[in-house]
């Protein structure tokens, strides 16, 4: 076998002093093209801005489309000025009754009296949702506890949880009715 190097390499396997002085070469060179991309990319694979929401009233509002609606129906919910500071819109919780009835599952939320999740308009901070009610019922896909029961009701509005930095917000909607299941 040839001598060895003092880093215990055969010399025969190490590289010239010459094929070493090019490889340093072309790794710097290739260095520097890495440098002088590495701005370009960078800025390529920022995150997009965010939205910026401009409302159309100075604060947040809740309109519901007709005043009432059968059992397990559904009511449509419009309202405006839901930005959050300085992303996009507003991500709002929907309540029942203040919180007085509970979903079966927590598919919508963790928390069980959150009936409904909407997003605003990343825009202009608007509202549009239907919001389906519960059945009346204690079991099913649409039950809650308690049964939720015919008569007089609102919904509860909040923001300010659900997204980070957003503001908070409780807005209560007008009083709707549920007429009894036929």
């Amino acid at each position: 076998m040839g001598e060895l190097h003092p880093s215990g390499v055969p010399s025969r396997h190490r590289p010239s002093r010459r094929a070493r002085s090019a490889a340093a070469g072309l790794a710097l060179v290739a260095g520097a093209a890495v440098v002088a991309t590495a701005p370009a990319q960078a800025a390529s694979s920022a995150p997009a801005a965010k939205a910026v929401c401009k409302p159309t009233t100075p604060t947040a509002t809740v309109k519901l489309a007709k005043k009432t609606a059968p059992m397990g129906g559904t009511i449509k919910v419009t309202g405006t000025g839901w930005c959050h500071p300085t992303n996009g819109g507003s991500t709002v919780a929907i309540k029942i009754d203040e919180g007085a009835y509970s979903r079966l599952d927590s598919s919508v939320n963790p928390n069980r009296t959150v009936w409904a999740i909407i997003q605003a308009n990343p825009k202009n901070g608007k509202l549009n949702a239907v919001i389906k009610l519960p059945s009346g019922k204690t079991s099913g896909a649409n039950g809650s506890t308690p049964a939720f029961p015919a008569g007089k009701h609102t919904f509860r509005l909040l923001s300010g949880s659900l997204k980070a930095g957003d503001t908070i917000r409780t807005v209560q909607s007008p009083v709707f009715t549920v007429k009894p299941a036929k």
